[in-house]
């Protein structure tokens, strides 16, 4: 490259790639979350798809949109990198090799103009303020694997600039060296690696968890299995802070049993990033979650199973208000195939 020169995909000061042109009629690679369904599977995921079942049903979702594949497939394309990345995919060393090197690549993408235009326009008409940037992989959240924690999540971004960044990192991540290895597990074709991105506001959570329609060590279907923490639900997927585990009997609605962890540490938003911090004395020693908030989560759970038709697995956060906002709902993948 000469001295001057820029790459393909070079972000200028508005955060667009140069060298491209809005066109007035090019096919939108932005969809609202309520008209996400299977039909539109191919372009929106798993994710997204899952999301926009759960509005359509008048649950409390928090708005958002989706930023098709078929927009990562551009932006990558404009790039140049595609090639580059499906020979790295097949030539280069060990997984971890193969991440770094395809990660580095993604330091050349940025959204095309007419791309860019139409994230800041849907950015806006969700009241802009902080949102969280989460994949929906095409390949992921079947009821055959979950793809959940594969790629990256970024939380509490603000602002139209840090909003298009997140984006490119996100679509990084479909080559962590976790996700690589993963999908060959399930033998995943290369071909069909492709991601399509949710951007939601912020929920700013007092406590948070996951929720699966079956007891996930026996498979008991006629229980609910309830693990919540105080802060974001990241503790919670991650496993690193101290989790709270309830079992709620699903015909009667009532709680069977409860184990409530001494909890130390939250993820929490301070200072400008989300980061664990250390709770207050005994902040964390009563229930991350009242019964009545811990029943609510039971019933919004067993409403979605039954919409579905098969067990669930959800993830949900509580407002300081005690609202129940729901972020994710896919199909359980261990004992939905025995």
């Amino acid at each position: 490259m000469t001295t001057g020169q820029k790459p393909a995909g070079t972000v200028n000061n508005r955060g667009l790639a140069e060298g491209t042109h809005r066109a007035e009629h090019m096919a939108m690679h932005v969809v609202p979350l309520h008209r996400c369904s299977s039909e539109l599977g191919a372009e929106v995921g798993g994710k997204a798809i899952g999301l926009g079942a759960l509005t359509k049903q008048g649950l409390s979702v928090p708005p958002g949109f989706v930023i098709t594949v078929s927009a990562y497939r551009e932006a990558v394309a404009t790039a140049g990198v595609a090639p580059r990345i499906a020979e790295l995919l097949t030539t280069m060393g060990t997984d971890r090799d193969r991440s770094a090197a395809i990660t580095a690549l993604f330091d050349h993408v940025a959204l095309p103009e007419h791309l860019a235009v139409q994230v800041v326009e849907a950015y806006a008409q969700i009241g802009g303020g902080p949102v969280a940037v989460r994949s929906s992989a095409i390949a992921e959240d079947t009821a055959e694997a979950s793809f959940a924690g594969q790629q990256d999540t970024y939380l509490w971004i603000e602002g139209e600039p840090a909003l298009l960044d997140a984006v490119v990192r996100c679509w990084a991540s479909l080559y962590t060296t976790r996700a690589i290895g993963y999908r060959r597990r399930f033998n995943v074709a290369s071909d069909d690696v492709a991601m399509a991105v949710v951007v939601q506001q912020m929920v700013p959570a007092v406590a948070a968890g996951v929720t699966m329609t079956l007891e996930p060590v026996t498979g008991d279907r006629d229980q609910i299995y309830i693990a919540s923490a105080l802060g974001l639900g990241e503790g919670v997927v991650n496993g690193d802070v101290e989790t709270d585990s309830a079992w709620v009997d699903k015909a009667a609605l009532c709680l069977r049993r409860r184990e409530i962890a001494r909890q130390t540490r939250a993820h929490r938003y301070e200072s400008g990033a989300v980061r664990i911090v250390d709770l207050a004395p005994g902040e964390g020693d009563a229930p991350s979650l009242d019964d009545d908030t811990l029943l609510q989560v039971a019933r919004l759970a067993l409403q979605i199973e039954q919409n579905a038709g098969y067990a669930v697995d959800v993830e949900w956060a509580v407002d300081a208000s005690g609202e129940v906002h729901l972020l994710q709902a896919r199909p359980e993948t261990v004992w939905n195939n025995r």
